[in-house]
Protein backbone atom coordinates (compact mmCIF):
# COMPACT_ATOMS: atom_id res chain seq x y z
CA UNK A 1 0.00 0.00 0.00
CA UNK A 2 3.28 2.59 0.52
CA UNK A 3 3.93 1.88 -2.70
CA UNK A 4 0.65 3.05 -4.28
CA UNK A 5 0.71 6.09 -2.26
CA UNK A 6 4.32 6.74 -3.47
CA UNK A 7 3.62 6.44 -7.00
CA UNK A 8 0.07 8.04 -6.33
CA UNK A 9 1.96 11.20 -5.08
CA UNK A 10 4.77 11.29 -7.64
CA UNK A 11 2.92 10.73 -11.49
CA UNK A 12 6.44 11.56 -12.81
CA UNK A 13 8.56 8.42 -10.94
CA UNK A 14 5.53 6.30 -12.22
CA UNK A 15 6.41 7.35 -15.65
CA UNK A 16 9.76 6.37 -15.50
CA UNK A 17 8.65 2.90 -13.99
CA UNK A 18 6.65 2.61 -16.89
CA UNK A 19 9.39 3.81 -19.16
CA UNK A 20 12.22 1.67 -18.45
CA UNK A 21 10.35 -1.28 -17.82
CA UNK A 22 8.88 -1.14 -21.82
CA UNK A 23 10.63 -3.91 -24.02
CA UNK A 24 14.04 -1.70 -25.55
CA UNK A 25 12.00 -0.92 -28.79
CA UNK A 26 9.14 0.96 -27.26
CA UNK A 27 11.19 2.99 -25.15
CA UNK A 28 11.37 6.30 -26.30
CA UNK A 29 14.40 8.18 -27.16
CA UNK A 30 15.55 11.19 -26.23
CA UNK A 31 16.45 14.04 -28.23
CA UNK A 32 20.10 15.54 -27.15
CA UNK A 33 21.64 18.28 -27.82
CA UNK A 34 25.67 18.41 -26.94
CA UNK A 35 26.50 20.65 -24.37
CA UNK A 36 29.01 22.75 -26.22
CA UNK A 37 26.02 24.15 -28.75
CA UNK A 38 24.00 25.46 -26.33
CA UNK A 39 26.28 26.56 -22.98
CA UNK A 40 25.23 30.45 -23.54
CA UNK A 41 25.68 32.67 -20.64
CA UNK A 42 22.15 34.92 -19.87
CA UNK A 43 24.51 38.00 -21.08
CA UNK A 44 24.59 36.26 -24.80
CA UNK A 45 20.50 35.76 -24.59
CA UNK A 46 20.52 39.25 -23.67
CA UNK A 47 22.70 39.99 -26.52
CA UNK A 48 20.97 37.81 -29.18
CA UNK A 49 17.32 38.52 -27.95
CA UNK A 50 18.17 42.79 -28.10
CA UNK A 51 19.78 41.83 -31.75
CA UNK A 52 17.01 39.62 -33.04
CA UNK A 53 14.63 42.75 -31.66
CA UNK A 54 17.07 45.24 -33.69
CA UNK A 55 16.53 43.14 -37.10
CA UNK A 56 13.19 42.76 -36.55
CA UNK A 57 12.10 46.54 -36.14
CA UNK A 58 14.33 47.37 -39.00
CA UNK A 59 12.54 44.77 -41.06
CA UNK A 60 9.00 46.31 -40.24
CA UNK A 61 10.42 49.14 -40.93
CA UNK A 62 11.28 48.35 -44.74
CA UNK A 63 7.88 46.53 -45.42
CA UNK A 64 6.47 49.88 -44.02
CA UNK A 65 8.01 52.16 -46.21
CA UNK A 66 8.29 50.41 -49.46
CA UNK A 67 6.00 47.34 -49.09
CA UNK A 68 2.67 49.96 -48.17
CA UNK A 69 4.42 53.04 -50.21
CA UNK A 70 4.53 55.28 -46.99
CA UNK A 71 7.91 56.93 -48.52
CA UNK A 72 5.72 58.63 -50.92
CA UNK A 73 3.66 60.07 -48.66
CA UNK A 74 4.66 63.65 -47.71
CA UNK A 75 4.70 65.33 -43.90
CA UNK A 76 1.78 65.86 -42.62
CA UNK A 77 -0.71 63.36 -44.41
CA UNK A 78 -2.39 59.77 -42.57
CA UNK A 79 -3.65 57.06 -43.27
CA UNK A 80 -7.41 56.46 -41.94
CA UNK A 81 -8.11 53.42 -40.58
CA UNK A 82 -10.90 53.73 -38.13
CA UNK A 83 -12.90 57.33 -38.10
CA UNK A 84 -11.21 58.15 -34.63
CA UNK A 85 -7.58 56.24 -35.63
CA UNK A 86 -5.31 57.33 -38.72
CA UNK A 87 -1.96 56.15 -38.33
Amino acid sequence: MARQRRASKSPILLLRLILHSAPPRLRVKRFSVPRHEIDMTPRDWGLGAAAAALLLDQISKLVLLYGFDFRDMGPGQAVQVLPFFNL
